[in-house]
Order: structure tokens, then C-alpha cells, then sequence
């Protein structure tokens, strides 16, 4: 399929990517026009946040390929964001915090967002037998955005906590908590302050990368649970397993973080 005009006779003269990328936008939004009247995709604080990311993207000096480059995304899906084709449930807060990092912003400094005002996405957890999925919301990713930037101060760690989830087999649940991303040594303690104190300072250290914690709690027995989980974070994946229900997944790179998926390889009484 050819998008834009039909080429001239001379067929060996190239066109630039940015072209090509208008000539597919355009074409996506004349599809997108139902017979007789122009159906209007983005909502205002859609497109005036792909205006905004244009805007920004253009004061750095950068072309629509090298900003999406920098955030890993299409450069044609980032065109339409820019040009206001997309509604905002097309836009996950994931691309949202993307940008802010390949544009050198916290979330709290971008003017506005995609969405209604009060309304930004939050986490999800899909639940499906012997996989969960988790898809994490603006506020969950702020942090991540500030680790990624390097804003923090030096003594204090960077950590994202991640919403609790369930891992579903064979009519039993096993009940994850306390789920967060690091780059301290050890997982951040549930409440002794002394402890909370040693950490501090100590960011990761000698380590090759991030790791992620999880408790694990058979939710009928109320006991650890003897689990062995499968983490995918992007393009990653780790296992890991403990009697104790103290999962660790190590050696991870926090730029990678999406899809996030976490599977039930084993526990008892299941093969």
C-alpha cells in the first residue's frame, strides 16, 4: 500500500522519513473520518499535548525519528501523537513517561498531560491463570521517571513501588506485596527505621544493574509462599524462587520496563 500522492516519473528520487510519516498520519486520519462528517479523535488535552511534545522536541533541536529513538517509540505512532490523531486511551501513561525522560522532564514539570484533568491513568493488574500482567499509572511512574534523570539526591535511594498483585493457579491464589524496583543491595524494610537508615547511601553499590522484590503470601494459608516466578520487565526475564516467599529478581536494566509480566512457574502441589 502507497500512502500520499502517486509517484512522479522519476522514481528514484527518495523521500525523507518525516514525509513518509505525514503521508501515513494523513492517511490514518482520513481513515479515521466516517462517511459524510470528520469524526474528531483527540480530545483537546490530547492534542494540545502532542503540540506540546512538538513543541519541546523542536526546542532541543530534535526530528520526530531522534525523539523517538530516545523514548523507544515508532516514529510514525509519535507523529500522529504530535499531530493530534490519537484519542487519549491510545496513549498509555508508559509513552507519557517515555517522553518526559527522552525530553529531560519530570512528569511534574510537563504543563499537561493527555488526559482529563483528575483522570489520568492508574495502575492495572490482569490477572489471568498462572500469569499476572501489571500496567502502571502516572503516579506509580514518577519516580521512575526521577531515577531515570538522575534528579534525586546522591543518599537517597531510587524506588518504585509497584501495586500488589495475585498469581492465580489451579483455584488457589498466592498474594504478592511489597513489590518494588531498586537499586539498593536489599529490599527496603517494612518498618524498623535503624535498618531504613543503614540502607541510605548505599545505591546499589557494585551492582550490575536494578533488582525487583517481592513477598509472596498463599493467601488461604497465610504462609510464604514456596514459589518459583517468572519476571518479563521489556525484553528481560529473570527467575526466581524461595522458600521463604522472599522473591529477588536481579541484575536488571529500570530503562526497560514494559511489558511487565509476572508467571507462576511452580509451587506446591502444581506441576
Amino acid at each position: 500500500m502507497r500512502f500520499g500522492p502517486e509517484p512522479t516519473d522519476d522514481r528514484t528520487v527518495p523521500r525523507s522519513l518525516e514525509e513518509l510519516t505525514v503521508a501515513f498520519a494523513q492517511a490514518v486520519s482520513e481513515r479515521s473520518r466516517e462517511p459524510g462528517g470528520r469524526v474528531d479523535r483527540g480530545l483537546p488535552e490530547a492534542r494540545a499535548f502532542g503540540t506540546l511534545i512538538s513543541d519541546l522536541r523542536a526546542r532541543q533541536g530534535l526530528d520526530c525519528l531522534e525523539l523517538a529513538q530516545r523514548a523507544r517509540l515508532d516514529p510514525v505512532w509519535l507523529m500522529m501523537l504530535e499531530k493530534g490523531l490519537l484519542a487519549p486511551e491510545e496513549i498509555p501513561a508508559m509513552v507519557v513517561a517515555r517522553l518526559a525522560v527522552a525530553l529531560g522532564r519530570e512528569l511534574s514539570e510537563l504543563p499537561l498531560t493527555p488526559y482529563v484533568v483528575d483522570a489520568e491513568p492508574g495502575d492495572e493488574v490482569e490477572s489471568a491463570e498462572g500469569e499476572t500482567r501489571l500496567r502502571l499509572g502516572l503516579s506509580t511512574l514518577t519516580p521512575w521517571v526521577s531515577a531515570l534523570l538522575g534528579t534525586a539526591p546522591p543518599a537517597v535511594p531510587s524506588v518504585v513501588w509497584l501495586p500488589d498483585f495475585d498469581l492465580r493457579a489451579g483455584g488457589r491464589r498466592w498474594h504478592a506485596r511489597r513489590v518494588h524496583l531498586t537499586d539498593l543491595p536489599m529490599p527496603i524494610p517494612a518498618s524498623d527505621e535503624y535498618s531504613w537508615q543503614l540502607l541510605r547511601g548505599r545505591r546499589g553499590a557494585g551492582q550490575e544493574g536494578w533488582s525487583l522484590f517481592a513477598s509472596i503470601i498463599e493467601s488461604q494459608a497465610e504462609r510464604p509462599g514456596e514459589v518459583e516466578v517468572e519476571l518479563t520487565m521489556g525484553t528481560q526475564r529473570r527467575i526466581a524462587a524461595d522458600p521463604h516467599g522472599h522473591l529477588r529478581f536481579e541484575r536488571l536494566d529500570p530503562t526497560d520496563l514494559e511489558p511487565l509480566r509476572f508467571a507462576l512457574l511452580r509451587a506446591p502441589g502444581r506441576r
